[in-house]
């Protein structure tokens, strides 16, 4: 209410959500789509609840290019609000949390022109991989953790920098319009 223009497409949204029963949504989390997924627009976050219609709107995706997967709740997933993720041994995200660093996900546009919700996904896809790439190596050497931690952080930063300008590109070769 204090900031409508900030806050007010983000609330409808979730007001939109709401109008299809939660029953519908948990059947749907757990016994047909357990991917979570990217919903834009009231229509699109109406669809991510229903079950079959859901699968028709692209995977949000988390930093590293991997798409999230709901794997399972405390008790009975039909019953349950609590949902949890195993633990994926993944070397870049113990460090990013170890020095406290932690890049924001690619903006919806290029040069200026917005990308569909399709192309977000795939930029996101190679964005995500290339960094993961570029990172492993370098984590891997056994010299990463005697360096200072201001000396990591611009690493990571530089090579999710690199692995956008990758991806921009990349989409570019893809889509020149």
């Amino acid at each position: 209410i204090q900031d409508p223009q900030r806050y007010g497409e983000q609330y409808i949204r979730r007001f939109a959500g709401s109008l299809v029963p939660a029953l519908f949504n948990k059947v749907n989390q757990t016994y047909f789509d357990p991917v979570v997924r990217d919903a834009r627009t009231m229509l699109d976050t109406i669809k991510a609840r229903l079950p079959y219609f859901s699968q028709s709107l692209p995977p949000r995706r988390n930093i590293f290019g991997d798409v999230i997967v709901r794997e399972g709740a405390l008790g009975p997933d039909i019953l349950s609000t609590v949902f949890m993720s195993t633990d994926k041994e993944n070397p870049i995200a113990k460090e990013m949390v170890k020095l406290d660093y932690f890049p924001s996900m690619p903006q919806r546009e290029i040069n200026g022109n917005p990308l569909s919700p399709e192309q977000y996904d795939q930029y996101t896809e190679i964005a995500g991989k290339r960094a993961v790439k570029l990172l492993e190596k370098k984590i891997a050497v056994p010299a990463w953790a005697k360096r200072q931690p201001d000396d990591n952080i611009k690493v990571i930063k530089n090579a999710f920098e690199d692995a956008r300008d990758y991806a921009r590109a990349e989409m570019k070769r893809r889509y020149p319009e």
